[in-house]
């Protein structure tokens, strides 16, 4: 009976190691298109020397996302490669919004009078109550992953509200 117990475990185990395995390649994939793209977003402002047609209003929101969800990096550990990833998801974004902000010639290309989407006021809120509401458990991690998820579902609004306003996309290949 222990010989059998110990097959079924050692089967058990061999199993969720493929399905970890599987859902690695595909988180693997994920993170590096989204890295790609981050990074691909830097080169061009960083090229151009501009900013006009990007919403630093969208990177304040991915900012808050990264965040809040990545809030758990102060206490919990779980790999190498997960704690770099969050590092580098909120230091790039925060870098984008300091770039569009304050880093000289990129900033003055910047259209605070276009980009205005109020997301303060319009989503913040909504999105902190949806979190509350549809949490798993009632920790201050929890509720700001919750929060992570629902902002992130509309931090595009402000891309959008600027597009339609300039009535001109940029594209991201010109210059």
């Amino acid at each position: 009976a222990a010989s059998a117990l110990a097959a079924a475990l050692r089967f058990r185990h061999r199993a969720s190691v493929r399905v970890v395995a599987i859902m690695n390649i595909f988180r693997l994939s994920g993170d590096m298109l989204h890295l790609a793209s981050i990074m691909l977003l830097i080169f061009k402002l960083q090229k151009s020397k501009s900013c006009v047609g990007v919403s630093c209003r969208m990177q304040e929101m991915y900012a808050m996302v990264f965040c809040f969800r990545y809030l758990d990096l102060l206490w919990s550990y779980i790999s190498l490669y997960n704690s770099v990833m969050k590092i580098i998801f909120i230091t790039s974004t925060i870098y984008l919004v300091y770039m569009m902000r304050y880093k000289t010639p990129i900033c003055q290309t910047y259209e605070r009078t276009n980009d205005s989407f109020q997301y303060e006021i319009y989503l913040l809120g909504p999105c902190a109550l949806l979190g509350l509401i549809f949490t798993e458990e009632y920790s201050v991690s929890d509720v700001l992953w919750s929060v992570s998820i629902w902002l992130e579902s509309v931090a595009i609004i402000p891309q959008l509200v600027l597009m339609q306003q300039r009535k001109e996309i940029e594209n991201l290949t010109s210059d």
